[in-house]
């Protein structure tokens, strides 16, 4: 989307709801988050969102960004359904036509069978409660990990991608001089004069404690 498709769309979407003037920055983090959506696409997951809309509340854009998917036919299967699918595909093309069984499958039931170890040991598997199992387990880590990934903007997985070879800089040792600092391993202390100023910070402490008692003291005799 464009901005100006993009003002329609919000526009749209906003009008039915209580936000109804919503602040400059708010809008800012709907363009952000759904300005890479096709115009037409966005328009009509927004009007499947608002038609099934019970509360007065404007979504956030992970919903918007969910019906897009829908709309598209990208949404993953449910893991039944595409159990289903690889037991179709087995019944169909059996143990001798892998490749072409294969190339039937969802990318998403691909490399699930690949962590099962291929399609031909899910066709010799007798254990049908057990493959079943670890074809749940297997296929839902990789749609939710297919979905996030879809639904994550384009713009911030190169931002992202970016990050990654970014340093972390180390956050810096406590001062010794500041009097929340205590000393778990003396070996750490690169010299005595270290300790002498440590302890020479406690002296201080205790000294300042004793004037403070007196000056308490002092005021009650007054008192």
């Amino acid at each position: 989307m464009n901005k100006v498709e993009f003002q329609k769309f919000f526009r749209y979407i906003s009008s039915v709801t209580t936000d109804t003037n919503p602040s400059p920055e708010r809008t800012q983090v709907y363009w952000d988050l759904l300005n890479d959506l096709e115009f037409e696409v966005a328009m009509v997951g927004g009007k499947r969102i608002l038609a099934t809309l019970e509360n007065p509340f404007l979504p956030m854009p992970a919903v918007f960004r969910k019906a897009a998917l829908e709309v598209t036919g990208l949404e993953t299967l449910p893991w039944p359904d595409a159990y289903a699918q690889v037991c179709r595909a087995v019944q169909n093309f059996g143990v001798h036509r892998v490749e072409q069984a294969t190339e039937s499958l969802t990318p998403i039931n691909r490399a699930a069978m690949r962590a099962l170890g291929g399609f031909k040991a899910f066709c010799v598997n007798e254990e049908n409660d057990i493959i079943r199992a670890q074809f749940r387990m297997a296929y839902e880590a990789l749609a939710k990990r297919e979905m996030m990934d879809a639904k994550t903007p384009q713009k911030l997985k190169d931002l992202m991608a970016g990050m990654g070879n970014m340093s972390v800089r180390a956050l810096p040792k406590p001062s010794t001089s500041n009097l929340a600092y205590r000393v778990e391993d003396d070996e750490e202390l690169e010299n005595d004069e270290e300790l002498e100023s440590i302890e020479d910070i406690d002296v201080r402490s205790d000294r300042i404690r004793a004037m403070l008692a007196r000056a308490v003291k002092n005021r009650r005799k007054e008192a």
